[in-house]
């Protein structure tokens, strides 16, 4: 402000205050975040770089919308206002700097301080913000109903509400200056001087005796006026000389009728004055003359109702004779204060609705820009309301009160939002993100509040009324954009499907992929788009689970890239090697549905092999495509159907065939198999026959899936069960047994034939090459005894002895 000469003012003097409580809300969010990562960080440096890592985008989210709407006072006509945003927006930029390079640096060196109480069950905070959660998620619809109650008060509160700027008032009664004020008026002429200035159509207006008497009716119209207290004009000066040089006969105290005489009554008013006092109230040519107003109105509001009630009594009195025109310094204060307010209030407008289209662009969506937009309108609302039912006026001082509401909702509404954003995508549960979201974002907007409350609370005692009112109403600003933020936010958000420009670009899409996932058949990439943002991306690192749960609503999730294992629900405790992958889901594969009731499969667990992205799709998503893209909703429907048409046929296919059978060997699966095997046994024990077991194990499969991805590994697991089924009489039986072991059940086959098989399979499996990946393979054999029969489960047992020790 020095370097480019802005002048401290009302407007600039807010710059500070309001960079100071915009700066303690971002800070509170780093250091609370901060503290959140210590918990599990090894050092403070590790703690400050994830922190950094976390708050990067809402923070500079956050600083961007701030900058935005300031920019919109920045290109306002009135300097006033440009003084205000200019530096403001220089601190915010310079406040975004330290925030990304100083502070951390400062975190950094802090010796790292764990809380003992992990779970801070006996926090005071931590038991308010379950309070508030309890009330977010078990009573919206009474949440709803009080902030619609309130935000009507306070519609009819701002319809009350009245532009004005009384300086008078700006002092307590008990101070000297309004004691002062009150003396000037009361006991002398007035204390505001007013210019009202007639001018005729044609010089020596003022010469013709009729215009004069004109002139002083108009003196006692004005005088008539409350808060009027007196007027003069040359037509004064007149009345006395003609007066004094009649004897002061009161008769005489009078206007000349006779022109000539008035003429020379006017040459003795410009010697006794003097040219420069005479020019004071009319100029040479007699046809512009000046009335001195005095009046004791100091309201701007009532200030501007005198002056239109004055403007348009002179056009009637005059006509189309003469026009008038009235100049002060209370005239250029009460007109700059309302331009000014109105273009603030404008300029708020114009805020709300840039801050709408960022929110519409970096959440995809109509329904979050709006629901954005509500929190933040909110304290608007309700803090206008209030002043208008209190009778407090809005001025450029009290109107900068917004700026500052917009901004701190906002902040925290992005935090929250981007927080919410994240939880919600790891398990898709709203009441678990919005639970979490409160409890973690919660914490620095209630902290942030409380400590700017009692900051302004410190402004109420203040003898200047202005200071007093800007604390007194910031304190109410802080208490209702805290109702916004973790009331009413959290719970507009559990009715959104959210879903941010950042999911959408970190999902790359080409074109070549795009053709190849069914559920984007036929589809360009604008609808693709508009598919991705009705629905929920959630990312799913590797190991990550997707389980069944009934309170969720129906959802489809539709694999968009990376790879998703499908396991049987009870395999799911045992060791990954003793797991039996059912199938693995690639990009453009479906789990589950969207019918009523229709959720994951049961009996199976979805885990993700690699990184992997989900849309998640609800019946309120397609409703949602429905009405803003029904092209894109007709061809999603339509793709979808088909899906689930070949899903039908394939299922059907293998229920056909004679037993369960795996999917990607298409060998038996376990079940089919442990059946095949009992009765074996059992025959071969009624009959006295031979029967031999032999396991195929993969050993190192393990790492090939690690190393090169679970597609690599199914070839080999497909290419070993093609061997081996090759080499299989037409009766004997092979099965998928787990993730990477095969089981042969070769019937009236004994140890001698056993033999040859292992030494068949050991050359077979070593010539083998699946794309130079070597494959070791463990070979282990049972025979079954008539003579000392055992149990299915105990030759199972044995053969895997036999096998481990094969490897060994």
């Amino acid at each position: 402000m020095a370097w480019t000469d802005t002048p401290v003012s009302a407007m600039t003097l807010v710059v500070p205050i309001f960079l100071m409580t915009v700066g303690t809300a971002y800070c509170l969010h780093v250091v609370s975040e901060f503290v959140h990562l210590a918990r599990t960080a090894e050092n403070s440096k590790e703690a400050a770089a994830l922190t950094l890592r976390h708050m990067r985008l809402p923070t500079t989210l956050a600083v961007g919308t701030t900058l935005v709407g300031l920019s919109a006072l920045v290109f306002n006509s009135n300097q006033t206002i440009r003084d205000f945003a200019i530096p403001a927006c220089v601190g915010m930029l310079s406040f975004l700097l330290l925030l990304f390079t100083l502070f951390p640096a400062i975190l950094a060196i802090m010796p790292l301080v764990r809380p003992k109480n992990t779970h801070r069950s006996g926090d005071i905070l931590d038991r308010l913000l379950q309070l508030i959660v309890r009330i977010t998620l078990n009573h919206q619809k009474a949440l709803f109903a009080v902030t619609a109650i309130m935000a009507i008060l306070g519609l009819w509160g701002i319809s009350q509400l009245r532009i004005d700027a009384d300086t008078t008032k700006y002092f307590r009664e008990s101070e000297p200056v309004t004691k002062h004020f009150h003396d000037v008026y009361q006991d002398m002429a007035g204390a505001f001087p007013v210019n009202v200035v007639v001018e005729g159509l044609n010089p020596e207006y003022f010469s013709d005796p009729e215009n004069i008497e004109k002139l002083l009716e108009f003196q006692d119209y004005l005088e008539s006026l409350p808060g009027i207290d007196k007027t003069l004009s040359f037509a004064n000066y007149v009345q006395l000389i003609y007066y004094s040089i009649n004897n002061y006969i009161p008769s005489f105290y009078a206007l000349p009728q006779d022109p000539m005489e008035l003429g020379n009554i006017l040459n003795l008013y410009k010697m006794f004055l003097g040219p420069d006092m005479s020019r004071r109230f009319m100029n040479e040519d007699r046809s512009k003359a000046a009335i001195l107003m005095m009046m004791h109105i100091s309201s701007g509001y009532q200030w501007l109702e005198t002056e239109a009630q004055i403007l348009e009594w002179s056009r009637q009195f005059y006509g189309d004779t003469a026009s008038v025109q009235m100049a002060s310094m209370g005239t250029i204060v009460a007109h700059s204060n309302r331009v000014i307010t109105k273009n603030l209030l404008e300029s708020m407008s114009i805020v709300l609705f840039l801050v709408l289209l960022m929110m519409l662009a970096l959440f995809v969506s109509v329904k979050a820009g709006f629901v954005t937009l509500i929190p933040n309108c909110f304290p608007l609302i309700v803090v206008f309301g209030v002043m208008g039912w209190a009778g407090i006026e809005l001025s450029m001082n009290t109107v900068i009160i917004a700026s500052i509401a917009i901004g701190l909702a906002l902040d925290d509404a992005i935090h929250y939002m981007v927080r919410y954003n994240r939880e919600f995508r790891k398990d898709l549960d709203r009441r678990r993100a919005l639970a979490d979201s409160v409890r973690t974002v919660g914490r620095p907007i209630v902290l942030t509040s409380i400590t700017l409350v009692l900051g302004f609370f410190i402004l109420t005692f203040s003898t200047f009324t202005p200071t007093a009112t800007f604390g007194a109403l910031m304190m109410l600003t802080m208490v209702i954009a805290l109702v916004g933020d973790i009331f009413l936010l959290p719970a507009l958000m559990t009715h959104v499907e959210l879903v941010t420009v950042w999911d959408l670009l970190n999902v790359r899409i080409g074109r070549e992929q795009a053709r190849r996932i069914p559920l984007f058949n036929k589809m360009g990439r604008m609808q693709i788009r508009a598919l991705l943002a009705a629905g929920s991306l959630h990312r799913m690192e590797p190991g990550q689970m997707l389980f069944p749960d009934d309170d969720h609503d129906p959802y489809l999730f539709a694999v968009i890239s990376g790879e998703v294992a499908q396991y049987r629900h009870t395999d799911i405790e045992r060791p990954e090697h003793d797991r039996v992958r059912v199938a693995t889901l690639r990009a453009g594969e479906v789990i589950g549905g969207l019918g009523s009731g229709c959720q994951i499969s049961e009996g199976c667990i979805y885990m993700a092999s690699t990184t992997a992205d989900l849309l998640a799709i609800s019946p309120r998503s397609i409703k949602r495509l429905q009405w803003l893209y029904p092209p894109t909703a007709y061809r999603f429907v339509n793709n979808l159907m088909s899906i689930l048409t070949q899903r039908l046929i394939k299922a059907t296919q293998n229920l056909a065939q004679n037993g369960f059978r795996d999917d990607i060997t298409g060998v038996l699966s376990p079940l089919t198999f442990v059946q095949a095997l009992e009765n074996e046994v059992a025959r071969c024990v009624r009959h006295q026959g031979r029967l031999t077991l032999a396991l195929v194990d993969a050993a190192n499969l393990d790492s090939i899936n690690q190393k090169h991805g679970f597609s690599a590994g199914d070839r080999i697991l497909a290419q070993m069960a093609v061997m081996l089924q090759n080499n299989l009489r037409r009766y004997d039986t092979a099965c998928r047994l787990t993730s990477r072991c095969f089981a042969l059940l070769l019937v009236e086959s004994d140890a001698k034939e056993a033999m040859i098989l292992r030494r068949r399979c050991e050359s077979m499996f070593e010539r083998m090459n699946m794309d130079d990946i070597k494959v070791d393979i463990r070979i282990g054999f049972a025979v079954l005894d008539s003579l000392y029969p055992v149990s299915a489960q105990e030759l199972l047992e044995k053969a895997r002895q036999d096998m481990e020790s094969d490897s060994s």
